[in-house]
């Protein structure tokens, strides 16, 4: 058993208050403070009116401090505020110069910016092209059309209309049949394999929601290429037609009298080209969020020459449906999803090429027109720009890693030009750099033109060939 703790001799004279009935409490409450050994260890005094009185004697209140009361400083009422309100502001240029200094990187070096894109070193990063999947729905909840839309540049974008019956890949599910039993992301993540781009938003629509969107744009007159009998709306006769607003939603959804879904997105390409024709002609507020769906990208697609087009499919007929199943052309959907969606979101990280394209004649816009064959070769584009000289004779397809080999060898056969070379840079930032030489500018894809969303920051990043060689 431990010994009880000794009390320790408190003098007389250092305890305030001998000699008075209220110094001799508060003696024994020192007393016994001093027989616990440790105020802040040992076990307090049992008594409750002794413990808060030594508690008061020997330590003081947490919130106020003895001493006469300090006046608060202004900096921290008015200064200290403001100064954070300054650091939240000047972020976007941190953020912006930190951009810069990675655009003008290389191999550790950093040279003065360039902001010429028609001087040699100009680099640009490439925006994803922005992307909208529409998913419109019936009555009952049921998938009725499908819609990709892409604004590819300020004044060109696309409109791609997909079959849902159709099956994304080998051993897949049909669209329609993944939205019924999994749902919207499922789906999503089905057209994002099916063209091969990620989608950078996705809107459900149905009958109600046209109405509203085509009321404030007003009735639609086009050719309509095929009768259609709408159930409870009534037959459209082939031909010149009005469309009101309230029968949109029908009228786009109904099947085809032959039960051919692509003769229904026949009826859809021309809905979207009347559309967007008499939204060019006469702009309108469009109802909803000016930054999502089709209010944010009706206005730039209708002041755009765009490209209304059916994904490339083919019906196969099966016993145990009532219509066709539509297989995907692979080679035909990658060359129109490259052409419509230039610079995709990637769908699986990795999986892709990481690529930069750079012109090294000083004729080629800074190589933008060879993205389409780039992407659907396996690229995934993220700067375009200028070699650090105009006088590359042969296109220069350099890569780092010999497991990326293959896939520039695939970029070389895409572009029909060209010479693979490796680097042996251990610092490189992307898996391709693609400099297009002058055998690449004789060639009539050279004459290809891409229109993108402009490139958000530019700076100089002096790249040549593995080697030096530009013959």
């Amino acid at each position: 058993m431990t010994s009880p703790t000794p009390p320790l001799a408190v003098p007389a004279e250092s305890r305030p208050g001998v000699g008075s009935g209220a110094g001799d409490e508060e003696a024994r409450a020192l007393a016994a403070l001093a027989r616990a050994g440790d105020a802040w260890t040992q076990e307090p005094p049992a008594d409750a009116a002794t413990r808060a009185k030594v508690h008061a004697r020997v330590r003081p209140s947490r919130w106020k401090r003895p001493g006469p009361e300090r006046k608060e400083s202004p900096f921290w009422r008015f200064g200290f505020p403001l100064l954070l309100v300054l650091l939240a502001a000047s972020i976007p240029a941190l953020v912006l110069t930190g951009l810069n200094l990675l655009l003008q990187s290389n191999e550790g070096k950093f040279e003065v910016s360039n902001r010429d894109s028609t001087q040699p070193g100009y680099n640009a990063l490439t925006p994803p092209t922005p992307t909208l999947l529409l998913v419109q729905v019936d009555d009952a909840g049921k998938l009725s059309g499908l819609t990709v839309l892409s604004q590819t540049g300020e004044t060109v974008g696309g409109v791609i209309l997909i079959p849902p019956a159709t099956v994304p890949g080998v051993g897949k599910a049909p669209l329609d049949k993944v939205f019924a039993e999994s749902g919207q992301t499922a789906l999503t993540a089905s057209v994002q394999e099916l063209v091969g781009a990620g989608m950078g938003d996705v809107q459900v629509i149905d009958a109600s929601q046209w109405t509203s969107l085509l009321t404030a744009v007003g009735a639609l007159q086009f050719n309509n290429p095929e009768v259609v009998d709408v159930a409870g709306v009534g037959m459209f006769p082939k031909g010149e037609i009005t469309l009101e607003p309230g029968d949109a939603g029908a009228y786009l959804a109904a099947p085809a009298a032959n039960g051919d879904d692509l003769n229904r997105l026949r009826r859809n390409e021309v809905f979207w080209r009347a559309l967007l024709g008499k939204l060019g002609s006469s702009p309108v507020t469009l109802p909803g969020d000016a930054e999502k769906g089709l209010t944010r990208f009706l206005p730039g697609l209708a002041s755009a020459q765009v490209g209304v087009e059916t994904i490339p499919v083919q019906p196969v007929p099966t016993p145990d449906r009532k219509a066709a199943l539509y297989l995907p052309d692979v080679e035909g959907v990658a060359a129109l999803s490259s052409k419509v969606i230039p610079f995709p979101i990637e769908v699986t990280p990795g999986a892709r090429a990481s690529t930069r394209i750079l012109d090294g004649t000083g004729r080629l816009a800074n190589g933008v027109g060879a993205a389409p064959a780039l992407v659907k070769a396996g690229g995934q584009i993220t700067g375009i720009g200028n070699a650090a000289t105009f006088d590359y004779k042969t296109t220069q397809i350099i890569f780092y890693e010999d497991a990326k080999k293959d896939a520039a060898d695939k970029m070389r056969l895409a572009l029909g030009v060209g010479e693979l070379a490796k680097s042996s840079d251990p610092t490189h930032e992307v898996d391709v750099v693609v400099i297009l030489g002058a055998d690449y500018a004789a060639t009539p894809a050279s004459n290809d033109t891409v229109l993108t969303t402009p490139p958000s920051v530019v700076g100089t990043v002096p790249v040549t060939s593995a080697g030096g060689r530009r013959g």
